[in-house]
């Protein structure tokens, strides 16, 4: 993980959104305030209205509701099982690993 820790509540549209995140955060939400997209760097948790996600381990996350109205999400860099968590959001997960940096 790189970057500053987001550590915040912040106000979209009426909507009270607490992320708890490293470098970056973003999410989209439907005049409803329901979530319709996110993505977080070293995400450990998120949660607005009735959605919710908390991690044990940091992981970098996107999801979105794809063009058939089902949630899809990549992670990037985490070995191992996906978190029972997000499998409980979708089954439709991709990895992608950690770019290697060029050497200088």
């Amino acid at each position: 993980m790189s970057g500053d820790p987001i550590y915040s509540t912040v106000n979209i549209q009426g909507h009270s959104v607490f992320f708890d995140a490293v470098g970056v955060a973003a999410i989209r939400m439907n005049k409803e305030g329901q979530v319709e997209a996110l993505v977080a760097g070293g995400l450990k948790s998120i949660k607005t209205g009735s959605f919710e996600i908390t991690l044990e381990d940091r992981t970098d996350i996107a999801l979105w509701i794809d063009d058939h109205g089902k949630w899809a999400g990549v992670i990037q860099g985490r070995k191992g099982e996906i978190p029972k968590q997000l499998l409980g959001i979708t089954k439709n997960w991709s990895r992608l690993r950690i770019p290697v940096p060029l050497s200088e």
